[in-house]
């Protein structure tokens, strides 16, 4: 004999079905926990509330692998009249980390060697060093608040240098005077809740509207700032959500200023296959689509859109 469906049963059978969501059946079954098509202890779901009023200074979510977070510092100029040299000549302390750096860059000889410097030195920031290209080496601060210079790339052929010989390491100096403060970071306008700007953690959705494509920078995982800015609850979490809502959402007026911002400072247009791209106008983020292919990207080409 048939068994008849419970009411429970057929939410069931519509979740199966892709019809309903599971959060419809089991809202149900926390309100009717004696159906038989229910589990003997419902899964817990909260109740609908209305969205939260976003926090004014919420936690941006990290990235899933974060690096380590740069540090806030500003190495003085070279010719610095404040600069001495530390005397007798200490240990070297940066040569694993700058081994590390080296390591992770690979190979570049033949090439520009104040790029090269530039890039070890970027790399070194990145890795957690207080860094910079001083003159034609690198200055990395050590743990005593001195400062040991590197001459880190071989002129004659642009090879990265990783030992610790006299030629490699010159020697600390000392900073006598007081350090300048760092600049504050642009954020282009943009104010907190400010999105997480690793190119892991977004990406740039796009959606061709006959003519021409429109292109909107979108987060990856980041479910506590999508939640800030009013595009998630609870109840139904969002973890993917545009920079800011459009108007009238929470602070919609500054949506532009934070694709900016996480892009660090605007995006480009890129073409291939003898494509002529051009702005709809001047919307940095929508280009008319021709016989070639054009995609928009941030300013370094770390995140960019599909071909269109």
């Amino acid at each position: 004999m048939l068994k008849k469906l419970t009411l429970g049963g057929v939410l069931l059978f519509l979740v199966g079905l892709g019809v309903i969501g599971m959060d419809k059946y089991l809202a149900y079954c926390k309100n009717h926990p004696t159906d038989t098509a229910c589990p003997s202890t419902p899964t817990p779901t909260p109740s609908p509330s209305p969205s939260p009023s976003p926090s004014t200074n919420p936690s941006p979510s990290p990235s899933t692998n974060p690096s380590p977070s740069p540090p806030q510092c500003k190495v003085p100029s070279s010719d610095d009249p404040n600069w001495t040299t530390q005397d007798p000549k200490p240990n070297s302390q940066k040569q694993p980390i700058t081994a590390q750096a080296i390591s992770n860059l690979g190979d570049h000889c033949h090439q520009d060697p104040y790029s090269n410097l530039r890039l070890l030195a970027d790399e070194l920031v990145g890795l957690g060093e207080c860094a910079d290209v001083w003159a034609d080496s690198v200055l990395i601060k050590r743990n005593d608040g001195t400062w040991e210079q590197r001459h880190a790339v071989r002129f004659s052929d642009s090879c990265y240098l990783d030992g610790d010989g006299p030629n490699v390491f010159e020697g600390v100096w000392i900073y006598t005077s007081v350090l300048p403060s760092p600049s504050p970071p642009n954020t282009f306008g943009c104010s907190d809740p400010l999105p997480n700007t690793d190119p892991a953690a977004w990406k740039i959705n796009t959606n061709v509207r006959g003519a021409w494509a429109d292109n909107t920078p979108t987060t990856i995982m980041q479910c506590s700032y999508c939640e800030a800015i009013g595009m998630s609850a609870p109840e139904s979490p969002r973890c993917g959500c545009p920079m800011r809502n459009e108007c009238p959402g929470y602070k919609c007026e500054e949506r532009s200023a934070c694709e900016t911002y996480v892009a660090g400072g605007g995006y480009k247009l890129e073409s291939r296959n003898g494509a002529t791209c051009q702005l709809v106008e001047t919307n940095q983020l929508m280009f008319y689509v021709n016989n070639g292919n054009c995609r928009v990207c941030n300013l370094d080409g770390t995140v960019c859109s599909g071909w269109y």
